[in-house]
């Protein structure tokens, strides 16, 4: 697995749970409302695949491995997840929560721009639904997750 200059201090188990933070924000929010719609999933692929293509260099080269078994991921984890939206939800929060001792040995700088863009993948997955003239496009239990609450800005800025 290529290495990013942020990440070296990560061993490889944490490397990858820190790949995996985009396809969790996916589920969880695609999933809040116990429904995963193909056009939030979709959504959420083409935005991991635009974002190797902008922002900072690093979190291009991130996304570029995020990128490529990005829907292999989402649609594999979906299968093995918890039918219950209660199991589903605990298993994903807890996956999410770790990624704050991640956060903690690399440079700030860069985990509070992944922090920020686990912040955008939300709320595109959210906003993807549509919605009536982008009205009501984001449900009731997509918002309870939308702010990722349960990960923690690095920099110590509420954003």
């Amino acid at each position: 697995m290529s290495q990013i200059a942020p990440l070296v201090d990560l061993k490889p188990d944490e490397l990858e749970e820190l790949y995996l933070i985009p396809v969790w924000v996916c589920i969880l929010i695609a999933g809040a409302d116990n429904v995963f719609s193909k056009k939030e999933i979709m959504s959420a692929v083409n935005l991991s695949r635009e974002k190797q293509e902008t922002g900072d260099r690093f979190l291009r080269d991130y996304y570029k491995i995020v990128y490529k078994k990005f829907e292999v991921n989402v649609k594999g984890y979906i299968a093995l997840m918890p039918k219950n939206l209660e199991q589903r939800t605990e298993f994903l929060v807890s996956k999410l929560t770790r990624v704050n001792d991640l956060f903690k040995k690399i440079e700030i700088n860069f985990a509070h721009q992944l922090y920020l863009s686990f912040r955008d993948f939300a709320y595109h997955v959210a906003h993807a639904s549509g919605g009536l003239f982008g009205l009501l496009s984001v449900s009731f239990a997509e918002s309870k997750f939308i702010d990722l609450k349960m990960i923690d800005d690095p920099s110590g800025t509420e954003t």
